[in-house]
C-alpha cells in the first residue's frame, strides 16, 4: 500500500494465479476531479484501463491491464507530484 498523504490510499492487488490480473485502486477526496483532465491525459498517454466511480465526498479510480505493473513508478511520481502542488 501507498500511502501519499492524509486523506489518499493507493492499494495494489495482484492474482498469484493470473499475471496481468493486477489493480491499482486510488481513493481520495473528490478534489482529484479537479485535476481530471491531466489525469486522463496520463493514463490515455499509457494505455492503462481505467475506471472511475465518485460520489460528492470521494473518488476511486480503478487502473488495471497488462500495462500497469509496467508504468507503477510512472504513476507513483504522478501522483507524488500531483499532492505537491
Amino acid at each position: 500500500m501507498i500511502n501519499v498523504s492524509i486523506g489518499m490510499r493507493a492499494i495494489l492487488t495482484s492474482d498469484l494465479f493470473q499475471k496481468g490480473n493486477e489493480r491499482l485502486v486510488i481513493t481520495t477526496c473528490s478534489d482529484m476531479l479537479n485535476y481530471m483532465p491531466d489525469i486522463n491525459e496520463f493514463i490515455r498517454n499509457k494505455g492503462i484501463p481505467a475506471k472511475m466511480t465518485t460520489d460528492f465526498d470521494s473518488v476511486k479510480l480503478t487502473l488495471s491491464g497488462e500495462r500497469l505493473m509496467e508504468n507503477l513508478g510512472e504513476i507513483q511520481q504522478f501522483i507524488e507530484r500531483r499532492m505537491n502542488k
